[in-house]
């Protein structure tokens, strides 16, 4: 059980200026969303149904806030999959037709920003 009140008043101010920011990451939101429930004192089974995550996400989220603060739940992303367009094209394979028609249905952020009529 994590106890409540972890969070210091300036912390908390800038928790909730994120979660009310409407231009914010989404995903950072809720992890600070999540965090300031925990704050607040609620279990992080009771939190993960509100939120719709499973507990452990939430508990993951409270571990690496209390190692290294509020900037380690900012920077805690993934690396992107692809590194440029011209990997996005090799992997997904542009020469397939099958690749492609799938591909023109995506949306731009979906293909990596690649060209589909170049190939680049």
């Amino acid at each position: 059980m994590i106890k409540s009140g972890f969070l210091s008043k300036r912390e908390r101010r800038e928790l909730e200026s994120v979660v009310r920011c409407p231009s914010e990451d989404h995903g950072i939101a809720r992890k600070c969303n999540a965090l300031l429930l925990l704050d607040d004192g609620w279990s992080c089974e009771r939190a993960s149904q509100v939120l719709y995550l499973d507990d452990d996400t939430i508990r993951t989220w409270y571990k690496k806030y209390a190692e290294g603060g509020f900037d380690l739940i900012l920077h805690d992303r993934r690396p992107p999959k692809y590194e440029t367009s011209r990997q996005a094209g090799f992997i997904f394979g542009r020469s397939s037709v099958i690749s492609l028609q799938f591909m023109l249905k995506l949306p731009v952020w979906k293909t990596g920003g690649l060209d589909l009529k170049s190939g680049y």
